[in-house]
């Protein structure tokens, strides 16, 4: 506990990092307030609320002079007239002793943009990008930075990287976590990706059996075809898939590039990349399932008519 006079402390919460908190006191044996940074507006606000409930008040830090004002602000808060006056900034350890046994195991999430998809904010598995604490995430990202964030992803299609805290727990004598024992318990994850991928294609090579089709067309008859990436020798193309075949060891999609006049059949068994995208998998299912419901919707009609 660091006693300090009130214009220090304007000095201190005008340089409040967003989120940051610290915490204070009158006086020694007072009540403990908390003062932090928030910016749930255009503008930064400075939050001073007392510990357990029963007073809060907002600083906008918006305002000219913000160093001056803070000071008068504080002033009438600690219902005092003289800058010089103390209060007592207390350590995080001092309010919190149980951080000082926390366990933490951070991650690092990052927006994905691709072609047809909202954008959106996903959680770095296939890297095993798990880290017990913030700095070694940061680290990583900054080693990273221009890169994939995920070998599931392009580089291109990746920005804005995060780091996050996914859990915290306290430490005990039996509990000693190590980035060894995260490293160990990752690789989970990439598994549970795979078997999500086979198990997708899986349920595609039952509907066609199901349905005794070796092939289905889907050109022409699904609303929304999917979309898919794919190397045709020099370049990169983005066409929708047109038509899905059963093989011996899995499935094939056929793809066409009108614009470009290309076209070309991608295997399941190869690990093209149009089978690594879990969406563009279950977005190929989805069109198979409507394009077999709007066939045999055809043939229903031309039996009717008959």
């Amino acid at each position: 506990m660091k006693e300090i006079p009130i214009n220090q402390l304007a000095k201190i919460v005008c340089d409040l990092p967003v989120k940051e908190k610290i915490v204070v006191r009158q006086k020694s044996t007072n009540g403990l307030l908390g003062i932090t940074c928030s910016d749930i507006f255009d503008s930064d606000l400075i939050i001073i609320s007392q510990i357990g409930g029963g007073f809060a008040a907002i600083f906008d830090t918006s305002t000219d002079n913000e160093e001056v004002e803070m000071c008068t602000w504080l002033q009438n808060i600690f219902q005092s007239s003289d800058y010089d006056k103390t209060v007592y900034l207390l350590d995080k350890e001092e309010v919190f002793p149980e951080l000082q046994s926390m366990n933490e195991l951070w991650g690092v999430t990052f927006k994905v943009s691709q072609p047809n998809c909202h954008p959106s904010r996903t959680l770095s598995i296939s890297e095993c990008a798990l880290f017990p604490s913030r700095e070694e995430a940061e680290t990583w990202i900054d080693i990273h930075r221009g890169m994939s964030y995920d070998s599931a992803f392009y580089s291109e299609d990746c920005s804005e990287p995060k780091a996050v805290l996914i859990d915290s727990w306290q430490r005990n004598n039996e509990d000693k976590i190590s980035i060894a024992t995260v490293n160990k318990v990752v690789p989970n994850f990439t598994g549970r990706i795979n078997n999500l991928r086979e198990d997708i294609i899986c349920n595609i090579i039952s509907i066609l059996k199901e349905n005794e089709l070796s092939k289905i067309l889907l050109d022409g008859i699904i609303e929304e075809p999917t979309y898919v990436l794919w190397f045709g020798g020099k370049s990169w193309y983005d066409s929708p898939v047109t038509a899905v075949s059963l093989t011996d060891k899995g499935i094939s999609i056929d793809v066409e590039d009108q614009f470009e006049n290309v076209s070309t059949t991608l295997y399941s068994n190869d690990a093209d990349l149009a089978f690594k995208n879990l969406s563009w998998l279950e977005s190929i299912r989805d069109n198979v399932l409507e394009a077999i419901k709007a066939t045999k919707a055809v043939q229903k009609d031309i039996q009717h008519s008959l």
